[in-house]
């Protein structure tokens, strides 16, 4: 029987505090994944509240993306996004009123080089989105010493004006079937989580901003993955790297999907310079972090391991 995919794919945690959270952090690895046609690759943060069903789904959405269709070209870009209605309206970039960037030290939307290799150097930006208790907007910072870059103002948002209610983190791709099978666009660096350091993109030291407004280790996560067999996601935590995954995959494989539907575009998206090296004593450690994860950890089977869950823009949130 036929298997019937949705056009984007997800391999992401999710974490739903109890209490209501106020920004989010990640430490995310940087590639150039490739990409079929017109298609799109992202890893990203995603900050949201609200509900789709009701229209009132409001969300920040902030990493890096590849989509020729918008820059005409294949490389990495770090985007802002924001909608406050479900996705019915929102604005990547500076390409309309809301986001206000107040630095400039980079390009909202300039590419993102250089970017990590297959087996050798690896190159990482850090992500910082919190909002400000007394003016009640939302302010993003990059690099690993958090230098501001801009906002998007409280009043922008709905759901979202006093705080969000869940975070997300992780991969995200557009399947459009154009050769009438599943993909061949890339998600993270093209190669599985059990991969490991150097081979397979990660997301490390992620975080949640508290009602204290402090940062806190997120645990209570779930993963969710809509096509193990072409994008998975692996977790872990160490003390070094405290919570984090490697994910992606190299998209089809013969047998794994047969059939596509739905081909609808949903996103577009941007960039940035502020990139940290990691040097080998890191590297040293990252080894060590996949070996001390999880049991099991590194003897995980690529596909078919993980919870499969159908996802879309409506039942995500």
């Amino acid at each position: 029987m036929d298997q019937i995919w949705e056009p984007e794919e997800y391999a992401v945690i999710r974490e739903t505090p109890r209490d209501y959270l106020y920004g989010a952090k990640a430490t995310i690895n940087v590639w150039d994944p490739e990409i079929e046609g017109d298609e799109m690759s992202i890893a990203q943060m995603w900050i949201a509240a609200g509900k789709y069903e009701t229209g009132n789904l409001n969300t920040i959405e902030v990493g890096c993306q590849v989509l020729p269709r918008m820059y005409l070209d294949n490389k990495p870009r770090l985007f802002v996004f924001w909608t406050s209605d479900s996705y019915k309206h929102g604005c990547y970039n500076l390409k309309c009123s809301g986001f206000i960037q107040t630095s400039s030290s980079i390009v909202i939307g300039g590419s993102i080089t250089p970017v990590s290799s297959f087996g050798g150097s690896q190159y990482e930006i850090t992500i910082l989105v919190w909002r400000d208790r007394i003016s009640g907007n939302w302010w993003l910072s990059l690099g690993s010493n958090s230098s501001v870059i801009g906002y998007w103002p409280g009043e922008l948002f709905t759901t979202l004006a006093d705080h969000a209610v869940v975070a997300e983190w992780g991969g995200e791709i557009l399947n459009s079937a154009s050769h009438g099978q599943h993909t061949k666009t890339q998600m993270g660096s093209g190669h599985f989580p059990a991969e490991g350091f150097r081979n397979s993109s990660y997301f490390r030291n992620i975080e949640m901003v508290d009602k204290n407004n402090s940062l806190q280790t997120v645990q209570d996560y779930e993963k969710l993955v809509t096509q193990p067999e072409c994008y998975d996601i692996k977790t872990a935590y160490t003390d070094e790297w405290k919570s984090h995954f490697y994910y992606g995959g190299p998209g089809f494989r013969s047998g794994a999907v047969t059939r596509v539907v739905d081909t609808r575009l949903w996103r577009i998206n941007l960039d940035y310079h502020c990139l940290s090296r990691i040097t080998d004593n890191e590297y040293d450690g990252a080894g060590m972090a996949a070996v001390a994860g999880p049991s099991g950890f590194t003897d995980l089977k690529c596909g078919g391991t993980t919870e499969q869950r159908r996802l879309n823009r409506k039942n995500r949130r």
